[in-house]
């Protein structure tokens, strides 16, 4: 316990308030003392103005501290608004003024009457402060305070979140982090803490690094992600399914509860379901997930896991990395928890013998979470305001072997609908009170008496729900960190493909032969599509054997990405023959492309048969979704393409469109080296495509402003298509110079 300073050679803190601490110390012996204190720190030195924290009042050649902050700590029995209450209720000559959660009574300003503090957000919301008069006959009068806290709410808390600084980690740090809108990964480094000091000195707040009450404040009330919903993952319906099936015949079915007996059938269903629910949206990023994922802060006085750590090391369960184990092991207390509060009842309302009945703290459904709690996280009003537009919760299957009841909800505005939206979305009420175990778990009696069970029998049942989602469920794609591009091995493969790409171009009846960059491609596109950087080996097995490597098997499974590579080489046919080039005459735009092409120029050549295939190909690897309007052209745009091609590719023995667009001498240049043109477009555009967003930012770094990294993706997927188009265009020459034979 942290012993709050009385005085010093120098100065001393009031007699009346040391007698105040000294009997609240007494009557709460396990209160949270945290946020005591008594004498002004630097910043009240600082700000240049009289705080009664200071030592202000010169008695007896010391000065003399007036202010007392006791910790708001109503899980060990001290409530402060009730002490606080107390205290007006006494209307003792000692007292100055009392300040808790922004507002303020006086005994000379509206005497003994609560008004607003106005002084901004978060004011003094984990401590009570009191203030004592400047007479020095009252404020070292030594007689006992009277106050009562009989009446306080058991349990029920004013949520705040608690006070971060450097080296903290945790849910908190990641909340913390998505409010500033930078990078969370729960822990409190230079990053937060420059972020922090930013923040505070743009909203005229005491530059510290130090989010207390008042910094929290202001987050909450001004950030501009407070509107913004959570991730919008939905579960296939497929998956819900397999995750109701593997419930209904888990472990977890049969096992008794400690004075709860069996578990509703519909209540171990719809945890599953719920579980599954939020494990896809971790895997999405979700703020509020991450909050719920993050790893044991430590911090027992606010987060669950710290709490119930030895419970946790017992079972075998570790959550000292942030991630879904810890995301698992969290739903493992709050299935245990939710027996606990309700017996799995998702109607439940306040309990019987409970007084508190308006609308902020009247605790309802699964878990008899009250609407008083949604200023512990920013996630909370955000996960209301959510699942309150789009209220699917889950709740036909937590209705399974339960009889309906109609409970009571008390109050209005939020706080009631708060109450309503417990019952009626147990979904929400399972992610609400996920979030609030890891920021505010004095929030629940059971929790803090460590009544909730951990049973392994959920913990295994969880595990399956993450294979279903795993197996069944396409998450956004994740691209991996590239390793760096060897650049001799690059140098190398480029060589080997001029030293084919030469004899191929003098010798037609070897083109399109295992021809090293169509070898390539299909290894490219995989890679793209799979989210990896491509295997440098297998394409060096490929160009150099003329077969694709052993390891390429199959095509992955297709993630629901639209992959630009695909996308943009039947994009770069349609423009290249849309503009005007030197070397085949095209038409002006695809509105108006001929509606038949002459019969002379429509031979069945083997090339286009290839080209055909190539692009039908790229077509059944893409997801099946609508395309892009303005990108990728319909069948009928594509068949288009294939006859115009017809038409554009030239006789053998000159220059195509292709070669030609670029002039007779470049053309002449390049000529045969279009292989190894394409493979490095392609090499570079899956190293790009892959590294995401991550590359043109460090380009950026190297650069200056200049945005390069913008620039280099479309400039290889131009390499690529060229070079690809180049190939197609010598096989035809090679098609044609046989039909014409």
């Amino acid at each position: 316990m942290v012993m709050v300073w009385k005085g010093d050679n120098r100065n001393r803190l009031a007699k009346s308030l040391v007698t105040l601490i000294d009997e609240v110390l007494q009557k709460f012996p396990d209160r949270d003392t945290r946020n005591d204190g008594t004498i002004g720190d630097v910043r009240h030195q600082q700000e240049g103005v009289k705080s009664d924290h200071n030592p202000n009042i010169p008695v007896g050649g010391k000065g003399i501290v007036t202010a007392l902050d006791i910790t708001h700590d109503p899980a060990h029995g001290f409530d402060a608004l009730a002490f606080a209450e107390s205290l007006r209720g006494q209307k003792d000559p000692r007292i100055k003024y009392v300040i808790f959660n922004g507002r303020i009574f006086s005994s000379e300003l509206h005497p003994w009457e609560w008004r607003a503090r106005n002084k901004g957000p978060g004011d003094h919301s984990e401590h009570v402060h009191v203030s004592v008069v400047d007479d020095p006959k009252l404020f070292d009068d030594t007689s006992p305070w009277k106050f009562d806290l009989s009446g306080a709410a058991t349990g029920k808390i004013m949520a705040f979140p608690p006070k971060l600084k450097r080296g903290d980690t945790g849910p908190a740090v990641h909340d913390l982090q998505n409010l500033l809108g930078i990078a969370a990964d729960g822990v409190f480094g230079d990053d937060t803490e420059n972020a922090v000091r930013s923040f505070q000195a743009n909203n005229n707040l005491f530059v510290d690094g130090i989010v207390g009450s008042h910094t929290w404040g202001v987050l909450l009330a001004s950030s501009p992600f407070k509107n913004e919903k959570p991730t919008d993952t939905m579960l296939a319906q497929e998956v819900v399914d397999e995750i109701i099936r593997n419930a209904a015949g888990s472990n977890l079915v049969g096992v008794k509860w400690k004075d709860r007996g069996v578990a509703p059938i519909g209540y171990v269903k719809g945890m599953a379901a719920t579980y599954g629910l939020v494990y896809a949206k971790w895997k999405a990023k979700d703020s509020a997930a991450l909050v719920m994922a993050a790893m044991n802060s430590g911090q027992d006085g606010t987060d669950a896991l710290a709490w119930y750590d030895r419970q946790f090391r017992a079972a075998g369960m570790d959550n000292s990395m942030t991630g879904e184990s810890t995301l698992r092991h969290l739903f493992v207390l709050l299935i245990g928890l939710g027996m606990r509060e309700s017996s799995g009842k998702y109607f439940e309302g306040r309990d019987k013998s409970a007084h508190n009945v308006d609308a902020d703290t009247a605790e309802a459904g699964l878990f008899q979470m009250s609407w008083n709690a949604r200023n512990a996280s920013s996630e909370l009003p955000r996960l209301f305001a959510h699942y309150s537009a789009k209220p699917d919760g889950f709740l036909s299957i937590f209705q399974e072997g339960l009889q309906p009841e109609e409970t009571e909800n008390f109050g209005s505005g939020e706080g009631v609908a708060f109450q309503r939206l417990c019952k009626t979305c147990p979904a929400f009420a399972a992610e609400a009170a996920a979030v609030g175990l890891r920021v505010l778990r004095k929030h629940w009696g059971p929790i803090n008496r460590q009544e909730v069970e951990i049973r392994p029998e959920a913990d295994a049942l969880l595990k399956k729900v993450e294979e279903i989602v795993d197996l069944k469920q396409r998450a956004p794609l994740s691209i991996p960190a590239p390793r760096p591009l060897d650049p001799v091995q690059l140098l190398v493969l480029v060589l080997m493909t001029l030293l084919k790409e030469k004899p191929m171009a003098e010798d037609l009846s070897r083109q399109g032969q295992a021809d090293p960059l169509m070898m390539i491609l299909p290894i490219i596109l995989q890679s793209v599509l799979a989210g990896k950087q491509p295997n440098i080996n297998d394409l060096l097995i490929a160009v150099l054997t003329g077969k694709p490597a052993a390891t390429q098997g199959q095509v992955p499974p297709v993630p629901q990405l639209s992959d630009p590579l695909a996308i943009v080489l039947p994009i770069l046919i349609q423009r290249l023959i849309s503009g005007s080039a030197s070397g085949g005459s095209v038409p002006a735009s695809d509105a108006n492309l001929p509606a038949t092409i002459p019969a002379q120029t429509q031979p069945d050549l083997p090339a286009l048969k290839q080209l055909k295939e190539l692009l039908q190909t790229f077509k059944d690897l893409l997801p099946q979704q609508p395309p892009i309007p303005g990108t990728a052209p319909n069948q009928e745009q594509t068949q288009k393409i294939l006859d115009l091609l017809k038409v554009i590719l030239g006789p053998a023995g000159k220059l195509g469109p292709v070669n030609g667009a670029l002039g007779q001498t470049i053309g002449n240049l390049l000529d045969g080296k279009k292989s190894a043109i394409g493979i490095i477009g392609a090499v570079i555009t899956a190293v790009l495509q892959a590294a995401g967003p991550a590359l043109p930012a460090a380009l950026t770094g190297l650069v200056g402003s200049f945005p390069l990294g913008q620039v280099l993706l479309p400039i290889f997927l131009a390499m690529t298509g060229w070079g690809t188009l180049g190939k197609m265009e010598k096989w035809a020459g090679a098609s044609a110079q046989s039909v014409s034979k």
